[in-house]
Protein backbone atom coordinates (compact mmCIF):
# COMPACT_ATOMS: atom_id res chain seq x y z
CA UNK A 1 0.00 0.00 0.00
CA UNK A 2 1.50 3.41 -0.51
CA UNK A 3 2.50 5.66 2.11
CA UNK A 4 1.27 8.51 3.60
CA UNK A 5 1.25 11.72 1.92
CA UNK A 6 4.17 14.07 1.92
CA UNK A 7 3.09 17.02 3.98
CA UNK A 8 4.34 20.47 3.42
CA UNK A 9 3.93 23.69 4.61
CA UNK A 10 3.62 26.69 2.23
CA UNK A 11 5.19 29.77 3.02
CA UNK A 12 4.88 33.35 1.18
CA UNK A 13 4.27 36.79 0.81
CA UNK A 14 1.94 36.89 -1.61
CA UNK A 15 -1.91 35.46 -1.02
CA UNK A 16 -2.36 34.37 -4.46
CA UNK A 17 1.09 32.39 -4.61
CA UNK A 18 0.00 30.12 -1.70
CA UNK A 19 -3.35 29.60 -3.48
CA UNK A 20 -1.42 28.79 -6.55
CA UNK A 21 1.43 26.51 -4.91
CA UNK A 22 -1.65 24.93 -3.12
CA UNK A 23 -3.41 23.69 -6.07
CA UNK A 24 -0.27 22.61 -7.65
CA UNK A 25 0.69 20.32 -4.78
CA UNK A 26 -2.40 19.30 -3.97
CA UNK A 27 -3.45 17.95 -8.05
CA UNK A 28 0.58 16.39 -7.14
CA UNK A 29 -0.64 14.14 -4.17
CA UNK A 30 1.24 16.27 -2.05
CA UNK A 31 -0.70 17.20 1.21
CA UNK A 32 -0.55 21.17 2.21
CA UNK A 33 -0.67 21.24 6.11
CA UNK A 34 -0.25 24.28 6.47
CA UNK A 35 -0.46 27.41 3.86
CA UNK A 36 0.15 31.64 5.38
CA UNK A 37 2.56 34.14 4.93
CA UNK A 38 5.75 33.93 7.42
CA UNK A 39 5.51 34.79 11.31
CA UNK A 40 7.27 34.64 13.91
CA UNK A 41 4.95 31.73 14.86
CA UNK A 42 5.63 29.80 11.86
CA UNK A 43 8.29 27.33 13.00
CA UNK A 44 5.93 26.27 15.80
CA UNK A 45 2.95 26.01 13.32
CA UNK A 46 4.89 24.06 11.32
CA UNK A 47 5.87 21.43 14.06
CA UNK A 48 2.03 21.25 15.41
CA UNK A 49 0.54 20.28 11.63
CA UNK A 50 3.57 18.00 11.81
CA UNK A 51 5.26 19.39 8.19
CA UNK A 52 7.90 17.08 6.70
CA UNK A 53 9.07 20.29 4.30
CA UNK A 54 8.80 23.92 4.31
CA UNK A 55 8.37 25.72 1.10
CA UNK A 56 9.36 29.11 1.09
CA UNK A 57 8.61 31.52 -1.67
CA UNK A 58 10.53 34.70 -2.45
CA UNK A 59 9.18 35.66 -5.64
CA UNK A 60 7.62 38.64 -3.62
CA UNK A 61 9.17 38.96 -0.27
CA UNK A 62 8.66 42.20 0.90
CA UNK A 63 6.88 41.08 4.33
CA UNK A 64 10.05 38.60 5.00
CA UNK A 65 11.20 40.44 7.90
CA UNK A 66 14.60 39.76 9.04
CA UNK A 67 14.05 38.28 12.14
CA UNK A 68 11.63 35.92 10.45
CA UNK A 69 14.52 35.10 7.70
CA UNK A 70 16.97 34.59 10.62
CA UNK A 71 15.19 31.84 12.73
CA UNK A 72 14.31 30.20 9.20
CA UNK A 73 17.72 29.63 8.30
CA UNK A 74 18.47 29.15 12.41
CA UNK A 75 16.87 26.44 12.69
CA UNK A 76 17.57 23.03 11.93
CA UNK A 77 14.59 20.42 12.09
CA UNK A 78 12.44 21.18 8.91
CA UNK A 79 14.56 20.94 5.55
CA UNK A 80 13.25 23.82 3.74
CA UNK A 81 12.86 24.53 -0.61
CA UNK A 82 13.22 28.22 -1.47
CA UNK A 83 11.24 28.90 -4.64
CA UNK A 84 12.55 32.27 -6.46
CA UNK A 85 10.49 31.21 -9.69
CA UNK A 86 7.72 33.41 -11.60
CA UNK A 87 7.10 30.10 -13.19
CA UNK A 88 3.76 29.44 -11.01
CA UNK A 89 2.56 32.52 -11.90
CA UNK A 90 2.28 31.91 -15.57
CA UNK A 91 1.51 28.38 -17.40
CA UNK A 92 4.48 26.40 -16.48
CA UNK A 93 2.82 26.74 -13.09
CA UNK A 94 -0.30 25.67 -13.74
CA UNK A 95 -1.37 22.24 -11.69
CA UNK A 96 -0.76 20.18 -14.80
CA UNK A 97 2.32 21.63 -16.32
CA UNK A 98 5.96 20.37 -15.96
CA UNK A 99 6.85 22.49 -13.80
CA UNK A 100 5.01 21.76 -10.76
CA UNK A 101 5.14 17.93 -11.53
CA UNK A 102 8.95 18.49 -10.70
CA UNK A 103 8.69 20.86 -7.80
CA UNK A 104 5.91 17.88 -6.14
CA UNK A 105 8.95 15.51 -7.26
CA UNK A 106 11.39 17.30 -5.33
CA UNK A 107 9.42 17.64 -2.15
CA UNK A 108 8.36 14.03 -2.42
CA UNK A 109 11.86 13.31 -2.14
CA UNK A 110 13.18 15.44 0.30
CA UNK A 111 10.01 14.34 2.83
CA UNK A 112 10.85 10.56 1.91
CA UNK A 113 14.53 11.33 3.16
CA UNK A 114 13.71 13.05 5.99
CA UNK A 115 11.48 10.28 7.13
CA UNK A 116 14.31 8.07 6.03
CA UNK A 117 17.05 9.38 8.21
CA UNK A 118 14.87 11.07 11.47
CA UNK A 119 16.42 9.06 13.68
CA UNK A 120 20.00 10.65 12.72
CA UNK A 121 19.55 14.01 11.13
CA UNK A 122 16.85 15.64 13.85
CA UNK A 123 16.61 14.13 16.67
CA UNK A 124 20.52 13.84 17.62
CA UNK A 125 21.31 16.82 19.36
CA UNK A 126 23.48 18.95 17.41
CA UNK A 127 26.59 21.66 18.81
CA UNK A 128 25.93 25.19 18.45
CA UNK A 129 28.59 27.19 17.37
CA UNK A 130 29.54 30.11 19.54
CA UNK A 131 28.83 33.21 18.10
CA UNK A 132 32.60 35.23 17.68
CA UNK A 133 33.08 38.70 15.90
CA UNK A 134 34.53 38.56 12.94
CA UNK A 135 38.57 38.54 12.51
CA UNK A 136 39.82 41.91 11.57
CA UNK A 137 41.27 41.99 8.38
CA UNK A 138 43.85 45.02 8.98
CA UNK A 139 44.02 48.03 6.66
CA UNK A 140 46.22 46.51 3.89
CA UNK A 141 45.34 45.10 0.64
CA UNK A 142 44.48 40.84 1.20
CA UNK A 143 46.65 38.81 -1.39
CA UNK A 144 45.03 37.35 -4.57
CA UNK A 145 44.00 33.89 -4.02
CA UNK A 146 45.53 30.61 -5.43
CA UNK A 147 44.24 27.84 -4.11
CA UNK A 148 40.37 27.85 -3.86
CA UNK A 149 37.65 25.82 -2.58
CA UNK A 150 34.36 25.33 -3.73
CA UNK A 151 31.27 25.09 -0.47
CA UNK A 152 28.56 23.62 -1.92
CA UNK A 153 25.39 23.25 -0.38
CA UNK A 154 21.33 22.99 -0.33
CA UNK A 155 19.06 21.67 2.15
CA UNK A 156 20.31 21.91 5.67
CA UNK A 157 23.38 23.75 4.11
CA UNK A 158 23.21 27.15 6.48
CA UNK A 159 23.69 25.34 9.78
CA UNK A 160 26.11 22.73 8.28
CA UNK A 161 28.39 26.07 7.13
CA UNK A 162 28.14 27.12 10.47
CA UNK A 163 29.85 24.42 12.02
CA UNK A 164 32.26 24.43 9.65
CA UNK A 165 33.34 27.89 9.37
CA UNK A 166 33.14 28.17 13.23
CA UNK A 167 35.40 24.85 13.36
CA UNK A 168 38.11 26.65 10.42
CA UNK A 169 42.00 27.82 11.42
CA UNK A 170 42.25 31.16 10.89
CA UNK A 171 44.53 32.78 8.88
CA UNK A 172 44.44 30.22 6.05
CA UNK A 173 45.75 31.24 2.66
CA UNK A 174 42.97 30.57 0.30
CA UNK A 175 39.55 31.76 -0.39
CA UNK A 176 36.43 30.08 -0.62
CA UNK A 177 33.11 30.51 -3.20
CA UNK A 178 30.16 29.78 -1.45
CA UNK A 179 27.75 28.26 -3.66
CA UNK A 180 23.89 27.74 -1.77
CA UNK A 181 20.88 26.77 -3.17
CA UNK A 182 19.14 29.50 -1.67
CA UNK A 183 16.84 32.77 -2.87
CA UNK A 184 18.18 36.09 -3.57
CA UNK A 185 16.98 37.58 -0.82
CA UNK A 186 18.51 35.41 1.51
CA UNK A 187 21.89 36.08 0.24
CA UNK A 188 22.66 39.04 2.68
CA UNK A 189 21.63 37.83 5.63
CA UNK A 190 23.18 35.05 5.12
CA UNK A 191 26.75 36.34 4.49
CA UNK A 192 26.02 38.41 7.98
CA UNK A 193 25.19 35.10 9.65
CA UNK A 194 28.65 33.69 8.73
CA UNK A 195 30.50 36.43 9.43
CA UNK A 196 29.08 35.87 12.93
CA UNK A 197 30.94 33.02 13.46
CA UNK A 198 34.12 32.80 10.90
CA UNK A 199 37.14 34.51 11.14
CA UNK A 200 36.82 34.99 7.32
CA UNK A 201 35.37 37.78 5.86
CA UNK A 202 32.08 36.92 4.28
CA UNK A 203 30.38 38.77 1.57
CA UNK A 204 27.84 38.62 -1.39
CA UNK A 205 29.70 38.56 -4.54
CA UNK A 206 31.01 41.69 -5.67
CA UNK A 207 31.92 41.76 -9.65
CA UNK A 208 35.11 43.51 -10.81
CA UNK A 209 36.56 42.40 -7.55
CA UNK A 210 39.66 40.10 -6.95
CA UNK A 211 39.05 36.86 -5.08
CA UNK A 212 41.32 37.27 -2.21
CA UNK A 213 42.82 34.78 0.54
CA UNK A 214 40.67 35.11 3.44
CA UNK A 215 37.30 35.65 1.83
CA UNK A 216 34.14 33.84 1.95
CA UNK A 217 32.07 34.81 -1.42
CA UNK A 218 28.86 33.88 -2.27
CA UNK A 219 28.05 32.63 -5.47
CA UNK A 220 25.45 35.05 -6.99
CA UNK A 221 22.02 33.47 -7.76
CA UNK A 222 20.45 35.51 -10.85
CA UNK A 223 24.07 35.57 -12.32
CA UNK A 224 26.76 32.63 -13.12
CA UNK A 225 30.15 33.41 -11.45
CA UNK A 226 33.67 33.30 -13.57
CA UNK A 227 37.06 34.68 -13.22
CA UNK A 228 39.43 36.24 -15.32
CA UNK A 229 43.74 35.36 -15.46
CA UNK A 230 44.16 38.01 -12.76
CA UNK A 231 41.38 36.58 -10.50
CA UNK A 232 39.19 39.44 -10.99
CA UNK A 233 35.26 38.23 -10.56
CA UNK A 234 33.07 38.40 -13.37
CA UNK A 235 29.02 38.27 -13.29
CA UNK A 236 27.36 37.26 -16.51
CA UNK A 237 23.32 37.18 -16.35
CA UNK A 238 21.80 33.39 -16.11
CA UNK A 239 20.33 31.89 -19.17
CA UNK A 240 16.80 30.95 -19.12
CA UNK A 241 16.82 27.14 -18.67
CA UNK A 242 15.10 24.26 -17.17
CA UNK A 243 17.35 24.43 -13.28
CA UNK A 244 14.99 24.90 -10.78
CA UNK A 245 17.65 25.44 -7.99
CA UNK A 246 20.53 28.29 -8.81
CA UNK A 247 22.95 28.76 -8.42
CA UNK A 248 24.12 26.26 -10.43
CA UNK A 249 26.82 24.41 -8.23
CA UNK A 250 28.23 22.57 -11.49
CA UNK A 251 28.62 25.68 -12.80
CA UNK A 252 30.59 27.06 -10.30
CA UNK A 253 32.53 24.22 -9.96
CA UNK A 254 33.46 24.06 -13.54
CA UNK A 255 34.53 27.93 -13.37
CA UNK A 256 36.94 27.10 -10.34
CA UNK A 257 38.29 24.35 -11.28
CA UNK A 258 38.79 26.02 -15.25
CA UNK A 259 40.84 28.98 -13.62
CA UNK A 260 42.62 27.85 -10.83
CA UNK A 261 43.56 24.30 -11.69
CA UNK A 262 45.78 22.22 -9.10
CA UNK A 263 45.06 24.81 -6.53
CA UNK A 264 40.74 24.11 -6.85
CA UNK A 265 38.84 22.07 -4.31
CA UNK A 266 35.20 21.38 -3.40
CA UNK A 267 33.03 19.91 0.24
CA UNK A 268 29.81 18.87 -0.81
CA UNK A 269 27.94 19.72 1.85
CA UNK A 270 23.94 18.74 3.09
CA UNK A 271 21.39 18.80 0.27
CA UNK A 272 18.85 17.47 -2.13
CA UNK A 273 19.47 15.93 -5.51
CA UNK A 274 22.58 15.61 -7.55
CA UNK A 275 23.71 19.27 -8.38
CA UNK A 276 27.69 19.39 -8.29
CA UNK A 277 28.44 15.50 -9.07
CA UNK A 278 29.63 16.71 -12.97
CA UNK A 279 31.38 19.84 -11.07
CA UNK A 280 33.17 17.16 -8.61
CA UNK A 281 34.81 15.72 -12.04
CA UNK A 282 36.18 18.82 -13.05
CA UNK A 283 37.48 20.11 -10.25
CA UNK A 284 39.08 15.89 -9.58
CA UNK A 285 39.89 16.37 -13.67
CA UNK A 286 42.24 19.47 -12.99
CA UNK A 287 44.41 17.47 -9.68
CA UNK A 288 41.70 18.93 -6.95
CA UNK A 289 40.45 17.02 -4.28
CA UNK A 290 37.41 17.01 -3.59
CA UNK A 291 35.65 16.08 0.28
CA UNK A 292 31.83 15.41 1.26
CA UNK A 293 29.80 15.64 5.01
CA UNK A 294 28.99 11.95 5.81
CA UNK A 295 25.68 10.94 5.71
CA UNK A 296 25.02 11.01 9.68
CA UNK A 297 25.42 14.60 10.15
CA UNK A 298 23.84 15.39 6.97
CA UNK A 299 19.73 17.02 6.84
CA UNK A 300 19.62 15.30 4.05
CA UNK A 301 22.69 13.69 2.38
CA UNK A 302 21.63 13.33 -1.12
CA UNK A 303 23.72 15.69 -2.94
CA UNK A 304 27.11 14.43 -1.00
CA UNK A 305 25.91 10.59 -1.57
CA UNK A 306 25.97 11.52 -5.20
CA UNK A 307 29.18 13.26 -4.99
CA UNK A 308 30.62 10.18 -3.75
CA UNK A 309 28.79 8.02 -6.30
CA UNK A 310 31.56 9.78 -9.06
CA UNK A 311 34.32 8.13 -6.69
CA UNK A 312 36.43 11.17 -6.58
CA UNK A 313 35.39 11.95 -2.99
CA UNK A 314 39.03 11.62 -1.07
CA UNK A 315 37.54 11.94 2.53
CA UNK A 316 34.09 12.64 4.35
CA UNK A 317 33.63 13.92 7.61
CA UNK A 318 31.17 15.86 9.66
CA UNK A 319 31.49 19.82 9.38
CA UNK A 320 33.88 20.11 11.95
CA UNK A 321 36.11 17.58 10.79
CA UNK A 322 36.07 18.77 7.58
CA UNK A 323 37.40 22.22 8.58
CA UNK A 324 40.19 20.38 10.99
CA UNK A 325 40.94 18.24 8.22
CA UNK A 326 41.61 22.20 5.72
CA UNK A 327 43.10 23.64 8.63
CA UNK A 328 45.40 20.66 9.18
CA UNK A 329 46.23 21.12 5.13
CA UNK A 330 46.81 24.36 5.41
CA UNK A 331 49.25 24.47 8.77
CA UNK A 332 51.99 24.38 7.45
CA UNK A 333 51.29 27.86 5.35
CA UNK A 334 49.82 29.19 7.93
CA UNK A 335 52.89 28.98 10.45
CA UNK A 336 55.68 30.27 7.44
CA UNK A 337 53.31 33.53 7.46
CA UNK A 338 53.34 33.73 11.23
CA UNK A 339 57.11 32.45 12.05
CA UNK A 340 58.82 33.09 8.48
CA UNK A 341 62.71 32.24 8.74
CA UNK A 342 65.47 34.28 8.86
CA UNK A 343 67.00 35.28 6.05
CA UNK A 344 70.65 33.41 5.61
CA UNK A 345 73.49 35.74 6.03
CA UNK A 346 75.97 35.81 2.97
CA UNK A 347 79.22 35.11 3.69
CA UNK A 348 81.91 37.18 3.27
CA UNK A 349 84.84 36.06 1.16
Amino acid sequence: MPGPLPRIAIVSCSEQQRMNLGRILASNDLQVVLNQSPSHELLTLAREHKAEVLLIDLGDDACFDEEVLASLLGQNVLPMLFNDSAATRFSAGMPTGDWGRRLARKLAVIAAETRSQLPVSTLLPRPVATPVSAQSLGSGVLPAAVDVWVLCASIGGPHALKKFLAALAPGLPLAFILAQHIGIKFIALLARQLNQVSDYQVLPVQAGATLCQRQVVLAPVDEEIDFDSAGCIRCTPVAENDVLYRPSIDSVLAKVARRYGKGSGAIIFSGMGNDGAEGVRAIAAQGGEVWAQDYASCLVSSMPDQARLTRVVSFSGTPEILAQRLSQRYATSVAAVAHPLPMQQERTA
